[in-house]
């Protein structure tokens, strides 16, 4: 899938390679964007008449980026930092459609459907500093929901006496924003603060350079270095293919 903002930067990771860039500091970097997940689900399809009909479906997806900045401090001695950035997001559409299963043999059937609904979404991000002074980790999630539409074409087969297995792309359209929630912060693994807040996502002027950062505060951040702030957006927009069975009743 898409993914949206949480593709578009990796906050502290982004700013602090730029900086070591700038000032001749070694460094290694492992990025990953988040663009595949993990779905599966389950629909209920009735029909009107025969071969056309109306189903009521929902499903689970799951996908996590996993994201490291080390950064060779200077000595002496010398010493790694190290900061981490990884988001996860999961979603559960609960959709409406209308399908239509036009026979292809004796044994196979097409399936096209089309339709919309809802989706309850949630944004969770971990970020770590791990130095040689110890490590400070700043967990937030948040929640939302938002509509989407889909559309499908499979294939399915008749396995036995209204038993089928079933093959089929399946795309989907949904942006979802407004994540709110709850953050904590630790210091060597002792909660220092926590509380609540939304997601939000802005350009950060750093040394005259521009940055894309997201963050999670409890009002949305201000000030000149800040610009073209926005409340994060997830693009769960993508294409998935799917395998499974169908029983008939």
């Amino acid at each position: 899938f898409d993914g949206g903002d949480i593709n578009d930067t990796r906050s502290h990771i982004t700013k602090n390679e730029y900086m070591a860039g700038q000032l001749g500091i070694p460094y290694t970097i492992d990025e990953n964007k988040l663009i595949r997940a993990f779905e599966g689900g389950a629909d209920l399809l009735f029909y009107f008449v025969n071969r056309f009909g109306v189903s009521l479906g929902a499903s689970y997806l799951t996908g996590k980026s996993e994201n490291q900045l080390v950064i060779t401090e200077p000595g002496p001695p010398t010493a790694d930092y190290t900061i981490t950035f990884d988001p996860a997001v999961s979603a559960v559409p609960v959709t409406l459609g209308l399908f239509f299963t036009p026979p292809m043999g004796r044994r196979f059937n097409l399936l096209a459907e089309a339709g919309g609904g809802w989706t309850f979404a949630r944004l969770a991000i971990d970020q770590a500093f791990i130095g040689s002074l110890g490590s400070m980790q700043f967990n937030a999630e948040g929640e939302a929901g938002g509509p989407c539409i889909f559309a499908r074409l499979g294939l399915e087969v008749a396995i036995a006496r209204n038993f089928f297995f079933f093959v089929e792309a399946l795309g989907r359209y949904g942006k979802i924003s407004g994540f709110e929630g709850s953050f904590e912060v630790f210091h060597n693994d002792t909660i220092f603060d926590s509380g609540s807040g939304r997601f939000y996502t802005f350009d950060r002027d750093v040394s005259g350079h521009l940055v894309r950062f997201i963050d999670f505060a409890p009002e949305p951040p201000s000030g000149s270095s800040i610009s073209n702030m926005s409340e994060t957006q997830i693009d769960f927009s993508g294409v998935s293919a799917r395998g499974g069975f169908r029983i008939r009743f």
